[in-house]
Protein backbone atom coordinates (compact mmCIF):
# COMPACT_ATOMS: atom_id res chain seq x y z
CA UNK A 1 0.00 0.00 0.00
CA UNK A 2 0.90 3.79 -0.28
CA UNK A 3 -0.27 6.86 1.18
CA UNK A 4 0.09 10.46 0.94
CA UNK A 5 -1.86 13.67 2.30
CA UNK A 6 -3.38 15.15 -0.14
CA UNK A 7 -5.89 18.76 -0.58
CA UNK A 8 -9.25 17.27 -2.31
CA UNK A 9 -10.96 19.64 -4.14
CA UNK A 10 -14.59 19.52 -4.91
CA UNK A 11 -13.30 18.75 -8.80
CA UNK A 12 -11.23 16.16 -7.31
CA UNK A 13 -14.06 14.67 -5.07
CA UNK A 14 -16.40 14.26 -7.99
CA UNK A 15 -13.53 12.05 -9.79
CA UNK A 16 -13.07 9.94 -7.11
CA UNK A 17 -16.44 9.70 -6.85
CA UNK A 18 -17.00 8.43 -10.38
CA UNK A 19 -14.91 5.54 -9.21
CA UNK A 20 -17.33 4.69 -6.66
CA UNK A 21 -18.69 1.31 -7.18
CA UNK A 22 -20.45 -1.57 -4.59
CA UNK A 23 -19.98 0.65 -1.75
CA UNK A 24 -23.36 1.14 0.85
CA UNK A 25 -26.05 3.85 0.28
CA UNK A 26 -25.35 7.68 0.17
CA UNK A 27 -26.63 8.56 4.24
CA UNK A 28 -28.06 11.83 3.32
CA UNK A 29 -27.17 12.74 7.32
CA UNK A 30 -23.86 12.17 7.43
CA UNK A 31 -22.71 14.09 4.90
CA UNK A 32 -24.88 16.97 5.98
CA UNK A 33 -22.70 16.53 9.19
CA UNK A 34 -19.70 16.35 7.68
CA UNK A 35 -20.19 19.13 5.13
CA UNK A 36 -21.37 20.99 8.31
CA UNK A 37 -17.74 20.84 9.97
CA UNK A 38 -15.83 20.79 6.70
CA UNK A 39 -18.32 24.65 5.90
CA UNK A 40 -17.24 25.65 9.78
CA UNK A 41 -13.64 24.63 9.09
CA UNK A 42 -13.94 21.80 11.77
CA UNK A 43 -12.63 19.07 9.78
CA UNK A 44 -8.87 17.88 10.74
CA UNK A 45 -6.74 15.74 9.24
CA UNK A 46 -6.31 12.49 11.22
CA UNK A 47 -5.45 8.83 10.14
CA UNK A 48 -8.51 7.80 8.44
CA UNK A 49 -8.37 8.39 4.95
CA UNK A 50 -10.10 7.41 1.75
CA UNK A 51 -8.89 4.52 -0.02
CA UNK A 52 -8.45 3.10 -3.39
CA UNK A 53 -8.31 -0.64 -4.36
CA UNK A 54 -5.66 -1.58 -6.74
CA UNK A 55 -8.00 -0.95 -9.78
CA UNK A 56 -8.01 2.47 -8.45
CA UNK A 57 -11.96 2.14 -7.17
CA UNK A 58 -13.07 3.86 -4.23
CA UNK A 59 -13.35 1.64 -1.16
CA UNK A 60 -14.11 4.23 1.83
CA UNK A 61 -14.29 7.91 1.87
CA UNK A 62 -17.94 8.70 -0.01
CA UNK A 63 -19.70 10.24 2.64
CA UNK A 64 -16.60 12.85 3.10
CA UNK A 65 -16.10 13.38 -0.82
CA UNK A 66 -20.01 14.24 -1.15
CA UNK A 67 -19.67 16.22 2.05
CA UNK A 68 -16.69 18.13 0.10
CA UNK A 69 -18.81 18.62 -2.69
CA UNK A 70 -22.00 19.59 -0.50
CA UNK A 71 -19.63 22.80 1.53
CA UNK A 72 -18.03 23.42 -1.76
CA UNK A 73 -14.72 23.65 -0.18
CA UNK A 74 -11.34 21.64 0.36
CA UNK A 75 -9.95 19.27 2.58
CA UNK A 76 -6.54 17.75 3.80
CA UNK A 77 -6.98 14.06 3.73
CA UNK A 78 -4.66 11.30 3.77
CA UNK A 79 -5.22 8.78 0.55
CA UNK A 80 -3.94 5.11 0.61
CA UNK A 81 -4.00 3.58 -2.24
CA UNK A 82 -3.93 -0.18 -3.09
CA UNK A 83 -5.81 -1.62 -0.36
CA UNK A 84 -6.81 -5.22 -0.86
CA UNK A 85 -10.29 -5.53 -1.95
CA UNK A 86 -10.82 -8.37 0.17
CA UNK A 87 -10.43 -5.71 3.51
CA UNK A 88 -13.89 -3.72 2.19
CA UNK A 89 -16.08 -5.81 4.82
CA UNK A 90 -14.17 -4.85 7.87
CA UNK A 91 -14.68 -1.15 7.32
CA UNK A 92 -16.47 0.72 9.94
CA UNK A 93 -17.28 -2.41 11.97
CA UNK A 94 -15.45 -0.85 15.02
CA UNK A 95 -17.06 0.60 17.81
CA UNK A 96 -17.70 4.49 17.36
CA UNK A 97 -16.83 6.77 20.52
CA UNK A 98 -19.84 8.33 21.83
CA UNK A 99 -20.49 11.70 24.13
CA UNK A 100 -19.99 10.01 26.72
CA UNK A 101 -16.40 8.53 25.86
CA UNK A 102 -14.99 11.88 24.68
CA UNK A 103 -16.25 13.44 28.16
CA UNK A 104 -14.96 10.49 29.97
CA UNK A 105 -11.13 11.12 28.10
CA UNK A 106 -11.68 14.80 29.14
CA UNK A 107 -11.65 13.64 32.76
CA UNK A 108 -15.35 15.39 33.30
CA UNK A 109 -16.88 14.39 36.86
CA UNK A 110 -20.43 13.17 35.98
CA UNK A 111 -19.13 12.10 32.00
CA UNK A 112 -22.54 10.05 31.21
CA UNK A 113 -25.00 12.77 32.34
CA UNK A 114 -22.91 15.68 31.23
CA UNK A 115 -22.87 14.26 27.89
CA UNK A 116 -26.56 13.42 28.14
CA UNK A 117 -27.57 17.27 29.47
CA UNK A 118 -25.65 18.54 26.57
CA UNK A 119 -26.99 16.79 24.16
CA UNK A 120 -30.52 17.63 24.87
CA UNK A 121 -30.20 20.92 25.60
CA UNK A 122 -28.54 21.41 22.11
CA UNK A 123 -31.86 19.56 20.82
CA UNK A 124 -33.88 22.25 22.44
CA UNK A 125 -32.26 24.24 19.81
CA UNK A 126 -32.66 22.14 16.93
CA UNK A 127 -33.81 24.55 13.88
CA UNK A 128 -37.20 24.65 12.67
CA UNK A 129 -37.62 22.08 9.55
CA UNK A 130 -37.19 24.90 6.79
CA UNK A 131 -33.63 25.55 8.10
CA UNK A 132 -32.58 22.42 8.08
CA UNK A 133 -29.91 22.57 5.62
CA UNK A 134 -28.27 25.53 7.10
CA UNK A 135 -24.64 24.68 7.59
CA UNK A 136 -24.49 26.89 10.84
CA UNK A 137 -27.44 25.52 12.72
CA UNK A 138 -26.37 21.64 12.26
CA UNK A 139 -25.51 18.99 14.53
CA UNK A 140 -22.31 20.05 16.26
CA UNK A 141 -19.32 17.94 16.86
CA UNK A 142 -18.37 15.90 20.36
CA UNK A 143 -15.39 17.96 20.36
CA UNK A 144 -17.80 21.14 20.18
CA UNK A 145 -20.00 19.85 22.80
CA UNK A 146 -17.31 19.51 25.39
CA UNK A 147 -16.26 23.16 24.30
CA UNK A 148 -19.84 23.98 25.37
CA UNK A 149 -19.47 21.88 28.65
CA UNK A 150 -16.58 24.15 29.66
CA UNK A 151 -17.95 26.99 28.78
CA UNK A 152 -20.65 27.21 31.19
CA UNK A 153 -19.03 24.45 33.28
CA UNK A 154 -20.00 25.68 36.57
CA UNK A 155 -23.69 26.48 35.45
CA UNK A 156 -24.44 22.35 34.32
CA UNK A 157 -23.08 21.34 37.24
CA UNK A 158 -25.25 22.92 39.39
CA UNK A 159 -28.02 22.52 37.05
CA UNK A 160 -27.71 19.07 37.28
CA UNK A 161 -27.51 19.02 40.88
CA UNK A 162 -30.93 20.91 40.64
CA UNK A 163 -32.08 18.03 38.73
CA UNK A 164 -31.11 15.26 41.08
CA UNK A 165 -32.62 16.58 43.73
CA UNK A 166 -36.01 17.22 41.78
CA UNK A 167 -35.42 13.29 40.42
CA UNK A 168 -35.19 11.73 44.01
CA UNK A 169 -38.00 13.73 45.34
CA UNK A 170 -40.82 13.26 42.74
CA UNK A 171 -39.79 10.70 39.48
CA UNK A 172 -41.39 12.46 37.09
CA UNK A 173 -38.74 13.73 34.37
CA UNK A 174 -34.82 12.82 33.97
CA UNK A 175 -32.49 14.81 35.75
CA UNK A 176 -30.38 15.54 32.63
CA UNK A 177 -33.60 16.68 30.74
CA UNK A 178 -34.50 19.32 33.63
CA UNK A 179 -30.67 20.46 33.41
CA UNK A 180 -30.72 20.66 29.94
CA UNK A 181 -33.90 22.91 30.11
CA UNK A 182 -32.59 25.16 33.22
CA UNK A 183 -29.51 25.94 30.74
CA UNK A 184 -31.86 26.69 27.68
CA UNK A 185 -33.83 28.91 29.98
CA UNK A 186 -31.09 30.63 31.57
CA UNK A 187 -28.39 30.48 28.43
CA UNK A 188 -31.22 31.15 25.44
CA UNK A 189 -33.71 32.51 26.98
CA UNK A 190 -32.01 35.07 29.56
CA UNK A 191 -34.01 33.85 32.60
CA UNK A 192 -32.16 33.97 36.16
CA UNK A 193 -30.96 30.71 38.03
CA UNK A 194 -32.48 31.55 41.72
CA UNK A 195 -35.98 32.04 39.06
CA UNK A 196 -35.51 28.39 37.26
CA UNK A 197 -34.79 26.93 40.74
CA UNK A 198 -37.50 28.09 42.35
CA UNK A 199 -39.74 26.97 39.67
CA UNK A 200 -38.54 23.27 38.94
CA UNK A 201 -38.38 22.68 43.53
CA UNK A 202 -41.93 24.43 43.00
CA UNK A 203 -42.66 21.30 40.11
CA UNK A 204 -41.06 18.88 41.71
CA UNK A 205 -40.19 18.90 45.47
CA UNK A 206 -43.33 19.79 47.55
CA UNK A 207 -40.59 21.63 49.42
CA UNK A 208 -41.79 25.27 49.33
CA UNK A 209 -45.17 27.35 48.83
CA UNK A 210 -46.31 26.40 45.51
CA UNK A 211 -48.21 28.58 43.12
CA UNK A 212 -52.01 27.16 42.71
CA UNK A 213 -50.94 26.93 38.42
CA UNK A 214 -47.92 25.40 38.98
CA UNK A 215 -49.36 22.74 41.35
CA UNK A 216 -52.25 22.00 39.10
CA UNK A 217 -49.49 20.90 36.30
CA UNK A 218 -47.75 18.72 38.82
CA UNK A 219 -51.01 16.80 39.74
CA UNK A 220 -51.73 16.52 36.04
CA UNK A 221 -48.50 14.68 35.53
CA UNK A 222 -48.40 12.62 38.68
CA UNK A 223 -52.24 11.25 38.18
CA UNK A 224 -50.55 10.46 34.47
CA UNK A 225 -48.48 8.84 35.60
CA UNK A 226 -50.51 6.55 37.54
CA UNK A 227 -52.54 5.96 34.40
CA UNK A 228 -52.19 2.89 31.93
CA UNK A 229 -52.64 5.35 29.06
CA UNK A 230 -49.57 7.78 29.09
CA UNK A 231 -48.88 10.92 27.73
CA UNK A 232 -46.43 10.76 25.03
CA UNK A 233 -42.79 12.50 25.79
CA UNK A 234 -43.89 15.57 23.33
CA UNK A 235 -47.22 16.25 25.24
CA UNK A 236 -45.49 15.80 28.67
CA UNK A 237 -42.52 18.56 27.43
CA UNK A 238 -45.96 20.74 26.56
CA UNK A 239 -47.11 20.42 29.76
CA UNK A 240 -44.03 21.41 31.39
CA UNK A 241 -43.40 24.57 28.96
CA UNK A 242 -47.09 25.45 29.87
CA UNK A 243 -46.37 25.68 33.37
CA UNK A 244 -42.91 27.55 32.90
CA UNK A 245 -44.97 30.57 30.81
CA UNK A 246 -47.70 30.52 33.49
CA UNK A 247 -45.12 30.66 36.38
CA UNK A 248 -43.09 33.90 34.67
CA UNK A 249 -45.91 35.31 33.84
CA UNK A 250 -47.80 34.90 37.53
CA UNK A 251 -50.96 33.60 34.97
CA UNK A 252 -54.35 32.15 37.23
CA UNK A 253 -54.85 28.78 35.85
CA UNK A 254 -58.67 27.53 36.54
CA UNK A 255 -58.55 24.29 34.81
CA UNK A 256 -56.19 22.90 32.33
CA UNK A 257 -57.33 22.35 28.86
CA UNK A 258 -54.90 21.74 25.92
CA UNK A 259 -55.44 22.41 22.37
CA UNK A 260 -53.84 20.79 19.05
CA UNK A 261 -51.59 24.20 19.42
CA UNK A 262 -50.35 23.94 22.16
CA UNK A 263 -48.49 20.20 20.91
CA UNK A 264 -45.40 22.41 20.28
CA UNK A 265 -45.66 25.26 22.45
CA UNK A 266 -41.98 27.56 23.17
CA UNK A 267 -40.74 28.51 26.15
CA UNK A 268 -40.99 32.27 26.94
Amino acid sequence: MRTEVKTVTPEMARVFLSNNKNNRPVRDATVLEYASQIYRGLWRLTGQGISFDPDGFLLDGQHRLHAVIKSNRSIDTLIIYNVPSDTFNTYDSGKKRTAADVFSIEGIKNYTSAAATISKYLRLQTPSKGDKESFSRLKVTKSEMVTLYYKHEDLWIKLLLLGQRCYTKMRLMDKTYIAAIGGYLLIDKGHALNTIESFFYQMFTIEEETQRNTRMFREMIIKNALSTNKFEQTYKKAILIKAWNNYINRRKVKFLKFAAADKYPEFI
